[in-house]
């Protein structure tokens, strides 16, 4: 039996899924992180779905409106019990979620499921959606020697207080199209792409580390940017995320990248942070580069599926 939209409480629904998430990223406040969707679940005013096995919940669905593109929404699925996934209770709300989005005309972006191994990539992909996968790399900076950062062209280093979101946004969207990476940053809307610039300098992924983040540019153009903040875990270290690191693609190849990160490293060393996360999605040659740096892989990743309208 399935239902939509009723009275539910969903805290026990999603208790599952909470408690497999904190055991995943101990470091990082899960729980929190889910009350408020379940009090908008709860009050109904995010659309759902349950199918029922006798008078208790064996799967789930919700959706989500982006908090910062419009061109998209987020869609989870779940099943309270392994036992439960079965291919037509996926069907089932995978078509719920399609015809929302497809209603809407957006971007149908849909978590990695909850309890569903074996099950989620063979039948998500498909039916055309594609897998995104981003991994999380760290850096102990114990280990981390300062080094030299040397002149490559006619390139100055501008304090990222002094550079304007608008010249940050545009730079960042270029750099980003065409890249494994487009489907996180870039927005149809300039307006949207300007919004979400401007929540990472007020301090969205932490404090912005004035010392340990940095513009280039040459000319009155920018050819890159490296951004680190204070990040807030719930582990007793001193750690820092590397939240943006891009190079434009005229200037690629001559180093800059490497310069870049060179400069947020040595500033978080002499900051005394103990460590350096960073987030690189599958197949982006970056990843060469944080190796070379010293960035290992934590055996923590991100996954999403996303169909295009």
């Amino acid at each position: 039996m399935e239902m939509k939209n009723v009275k539910l409480d969903w805290a026990p629904i999603l208790e599952g899924q909470i408690k497999s998430l904190e055991s995943l990223y101990p470091d990082i406040p899960v729980r929190k992180s889910f009350e408020g969707l379940i009090q908008e679940l709860n009050a109904n005013r995010l659309k759902s779905r349950v199918i029922l096995s006798g008078i208790n919940v064996s799967a789930y669905a919700f959706v989500a409106p982006s908090t910062d593109y419009g061109d998209r929404i987020y869609g989870s699925i779940g099943f309270t019990d392994p036992s439960f996934a079965t291919e037509e209770r996926l069907s089932n709300l995978l078509a719920w979620l399609e015809d929302m989005a497809r209603l809407q005309r957006k971007y149908l972006m849909i978590d990695k499921m909850f309890n569903a191994e074996g099950l989620e990539e063979k039948y998500l992909q498909s039916h055309g959606f594609t897998k995104f996968r981003r991994d999380r790399m760290t850096l102990d900076l114990g280990d981390y020697k300062i080094q030299e950062n040397n002149q490559i062209g006619a390139e100055q280093s501008v304090p990222i207080t002094k550079i304007r979101p608008e010249a940050y946004s545009e730079a960042q969207f270029q750099a980003y199209t065409g890249s494994v990476d487009q489907i996180l940053f870039n927005s149809v809307d300039p307006k949207e792409r300007l919004s979400f610039v401007k929540k990472m300098f007020d301090g969205r992924y932490g404090m912005i580390l004035k010392d340990a983040s940095t513009v280039l540019t040459a000319d009155g153009r920018i050819i890159g940017a490296s951004v680190c903040t204070d990040y807030k875990t719930l582990k007793d270290t001193r750690t820092s995320l590397l939240v943006d690191i891009f190079v434009n693609k005229e200037f690629r190849g001559k180093g800059y990248a490497g310069k870049l990160l060179k400069i947020s490293l040595n500033g978080l060393k002499k900051l005394g942070f103990e460590e350096c996360q960073l987030w690189v999605s599958a197949g982006n040659p970056a990843t060469k580069l944080y190796e070379k740096a010293g960035f290992k892989q934590s055996g923590t990743s991100e996954i999403f599926y996303y169909k295009k309208p």
